[in-house]
């Protein structure tokens, strides 16, 4: 992207994170922005920002965690942070609700510590792992934190060593999960726009 900040880059008129904010905040109790640079640009979202708590890794878990300390000092009854990713702008209007059904289908019992059995849902769509689509417990925050320690810095490596249950979707039709990498990406995706009526 030649340096230039994903998200922030316009897409059918407006940023592409404004996407994935208008199509999580109606699947969510509230949204934060866990950022790491451009933090004054992002100010314009009128979101709570979270900036980097581990300032020294990189990678999605970062993020995660960040956003998950966040939570725990703002003391809130939650229980589950929902994850995007800022760089697709295309996702089910119901992606939280059917995390939350692949979680439950595998929740037999409680453990005594109150814990559901499965900790983590992410979604797959066809042969496509789509790990930052997922639903992460909040006590997982010490877990999240050690694994940094030990150089962990993405979901894929966390999910083996805890309960998870994967929600496998069909092979999406584009737009559907499109990841923007590229500015050639961002070209084809500004032509999809164009043709792709979004359902209802």
């Amino acid at each position: 992207m030649n340096y230039l900040d994903k998200p922030l880059l316009s897409l059918a008129g407006k940023p592409i994170i404004k996407h994935v904010i208008d199509s999580a905040l109606p699947q969510v109790n509230e949204i934060v922005l866990s950022v790491n640079r451009s933090i004054d640009s992002y100010h314009q979202f009128r979101l709570p920002l979270v900036i980097d708590h581990v300032s020294n890794c990189k990678g999605p878990l970062v993020g995660i965690f960040s956003a998950m300390k966040w939570y725990s000092e703002q003391e809130t009854n939650a229980e589950y942070l929902a994850c995007f990713p800022a760089d697709v702008p295309v996702f089910p209007n119901n992606i939280v609700s059917k995390l939350t059904d692949a979680m439950q289908g595998r929740r037999l019992r409680k453990r005594k510590d109150k814990k559901p059995d499965n900790l983590i849902a992410w979604c797959r769509t066809g042969q496509q792992i789509q790990p930052l689509f997922s639903l992460w417990h909040f006590s997982l925050l010490e877990s999240l934190e050690r694994a940094m320690r030990h150089g962990i810095h993405g979901p894929r490596l966390f999910f083996p060593e805890h309960p998870n249950v994967s929600l496998n979707l069909p092979t999406a039709e584009e737009p559907q999960f499109f990841n923007i990498n590229t500015l050639a990406d961002l070209e084809l995706a500004e032509s999809m726009f164009k043709s792709w009526e979004r359902p209802n």
